[in-house]
């Protein structure tokens, strides 16, 4: 008898254990698929397209550099209404030849350089983006990291919301997917 509720027992609790587990499973995949149609349904309703200043401060760069780039610069957005200023040090001539050349390959009208010099009261890349809205020509900004890859519909889902005039800022999520 005592062996019987013993196994019973832990039967129990193995039969707990398995539901709890595959009740995790479910919620995770059930809140990836909500998120995932969200994100999509987000990127995909478009009708606003306010005029913006991409900052994309650039220092050094790694392999992948060229393919976030042009990742920026292929944005589904209208002619005419975005630029992209790629912020770089004053000092470093190596980035701004390579950017110049990825520019000049994407055929990309709407970037251009800026240079920026160092402030004593900030770091660098805050140097780069004061930089970057003196220069801006639009009053919407939105900022890009160039170790960043982004989707197509980035900029338009990033400014979209704005044309609801009780959003005043928006902002983005990075998501890291092995390579």
């Amino acid at each position: 008898v005592a062996m019987a509720l013993f196994i019973l027992v832990h039967f129990f609790l193995l039969l707990t254990g398995m539901a709890a587990f595959l009740l995790s499973v479910f919620s995770i995949f059930n809140h990836s698929k909500a998120f995932h149609e969200f994100y999509h349904r987000m990127s995909m309703q478009h009708s606003y397209y306010p005029k913006v200043s991409v900052l994309a401060p650039v220092r050094g760069f790694d392999g992948k550099f060229e393919e976030n780039i042009m990742s920026l610069l292929r944005q589904d957005y209208p002619k005419g209404r975005w630029e992209v200023l790629f912020i770089v040090d004053n000092d470093d001539s190596k980035t701004e030849i390579e950017v110049k050349k990825i520019v000049k390959n994407v055929r990309a009208k709407n970037a251009r350089i800026v240079h920026s010099v160092p402030l004593l009261t900030c770091s660098g890349k805050n140097a780069a983006m004061i930089a970057g809205v003196k220069h801006a020509e639009y009053d919407v900004i939105a900022g890009y990291d160039s170790d960043a890859r982004v989707g197509g519909k980035w900029l338009a889902s990033l400014v979209g919301p704005l044309e609801d005039k009780s959003v005043g800022v928006t902002t983005g999520y990075r998501f890291y997917l092995p390579s």
